[in-house]
């Protein structure tokens, strides 16, 4: 018996598609790993019959599959570590989206005194000149404001898995920050995400 020779056993091993093929007469396909033939086998095991059906016989067929196994491992292998790598970037991400979230708030809070210090400075003030340099001002610390406003948006790259969005609501909450009284904004894009 093939398990006699091959195996050096007394009995078919469980994994035997031989014995499975036995029990109920169909094809069976294993991997099968033998240290005495030194690698690892896709073996086949096909039933033979006669003109009225009656098993006769089997085929078996063996195939060398050792390489492709070890490529397997490999690659395996080279996952775990991928995966290894991306929780590190993740948490990296993790770390510098808390930075720049502190960042933005800080910055955000600083601007937020200037502009109390320009409005005070706009109140105390009639001289006509100096009145359109500060309202200037106003406009650029707002202007400001809403880029780094903005930079919230991107925070999340990298830390959380992506997400389908309506492109109209996105379209109109960013036009909503920029300075467009002299546009007519339509979005025509309903159900498009």
């Amino acid at each position: 018996h093939c398990y006699e020779v091959v195996h050096c056993t007394d009995a078919p091993p469980d994994i035997c598609p031989h014995l499975k093929l036995l029990r109920d007469g169909n094809e069976h396909t294993s991997e099968v790993h033998e240290d005495r033939l030194g690698g690892d086998f896709l073996v086949t095991v096909s039933p033979l019959r006669d003109a009225d059906g009656i098993m006769t016989g089997s085929v078996h067929v063996a195939r060398d599959i050792t390489e492709r196994r070890a490529l397997e491992q490999e690659m395996a292998s080279h996952n775990r570590e991928l995966l290894r790598v991306n929780e590190a970037l993740e948490q990296v991400n993790k770390k510098l989206n808390i930075l720049s979230s502190v960042t933005r708030h800080d910055i955000l809070n600083k601007i937020t005194a200037l502009l109390v210090y320009l409005e005070l400075s706009q109140e105390l003030t009639k001289d006509p000149s100096l009145l359109e340099y500060i309202h200037k001002e106003i406009d650029t610390i707002r202007s400001i404001e809403r880029q780094i406003d903005f930079t919230r948006y991107y925070q999340d790259i990298g830390v959380r898995s992506p997400e389908w969005h309506d492109v109209s609501s996105i379209i109109r909450s960013v036009a909503a920050q920029l300075p467009l009284e002299a546009v007519n904004l339509q979005v025509h894009l309903d159900g498009i995400s």
